[in-house]
């Protein structure tokens, strides 16, 4: 009865909001683990994020290869909201 109380008060563009960021999450997500199945092979991820880079712009192109990068390198770990996006 109480998650109905709240229910009536949800404001739309919040709702919207939380929707774009779970897809923007997802989007980044997918990104990441199809640079990370090409780890052993440098020329192959080039090339990926230079097609990102096509398709993306350069400043989400660069965010995500830098990302990758140091994922691969053991200098970050995956995002805590990877485990969400599944």
């Amino acid at each position: 009865m109480a998650s109905d109380l709240f229910e009536e008060f949800e404001d739309p563009q919040e709702i919207l909001w939380a929707q774009q960021l779970a897809e923007c999450q997802q989007r980044f997500i997918a990104r990441i683990e199809e640079a990370s199945k090409l780890r052993t092979n440098k020329k192959a991820r080039k090339e990926l994020y230079q097609k990102w880079r096509k398709e993306l712009g350069d400043d989400t192109a660069r965010e995500s290869a830098n990302y990758v990068e140091a994922l691969l390198m053991g200098k970050v770990g995956w995002p805590k909201f990877h485990k969400q996006a599944k």
